[in-house]
């Protein structure tokens, strides 16, 4: 479930621009046609192609902004890939995020999200997804996954709390390990 979540996620950020005022800015078209939206364009694109891998996911709303919830491995999260859509880069900074740090960003959920029995029926926990892999931003396809687990054995890399590689996410491991090979 992970990896198909953050595949679409990547893929959603990637392709999309965001724009106010955008053609269809509103509707998942502004996504498919345009390649250029607004938050309700982020949150509905990212629901459909969740719903199309079986992932169960919600577009959630609140403080006049769109955002989802999906369940990964038996658990419900927020995602917000409107936030992070900055410039063009996936920050991963919104993503698979328990309430705790999720809501104090000003993400507050609107009737009918904020009630019984929504919250019952997706109750997002309070932890953020802690991957199994300490590399989650390198796919293990990834054809810098074997540089990367050689750099970590010798030592040159360790990558940061978060297991993340670096907190503005400019440059990934993989990127990293390409440029110091070559």
């Amino acid at each position: 479930d992970f990896e198909k979540a953050k595949y679409i996620y990547d893929a959603l950020i990637l392709r999309t621009e965001y724009e106010q005022g955008s053609a269809d800015s509103q509707t998942i078209c502004s996504v498919l046609l345009n390649q250029r939206s607004v938050c309700q364009g982020y949150a509905t694109m990212f629901y459909a192609m969740c719903r199309w891998a079986g992932l169960p996911v919600r577009v959630v709303t609140g403080s006049n902004h769109a955002w989802n919830i999906v369940k990964v491995e038996g658990r419900w999260y927020n995602v917000d890939s409107t936030w992070d859509d900055e410039n063009g880069e996936n920050q991963w900074d919104w993503f698979l995020l328990g309430s705790d740090n999720f809501n104090v960003s000003g993400h507050t959920r609107e009737e009918p999200y904020n009630q019984e029995p929504f919250l019952s029926q997706y109750p997002v926990g309070t932890a953020d997804y802690v991957p199994v892999t300490p590399y989650w931003d390198v796919w293990d396809t990834n054809y810098h996954a074997e540089n990367i687990a050689l750099a970590t054995e010798l030592g040159l890399l360790n990558g940061v709390g978060d297991h993340r590689f670096g907190s503005l996410m400019t440059m990934q491991r993989g990127m990293l390990v390409t440029m110091l090979w070559r």
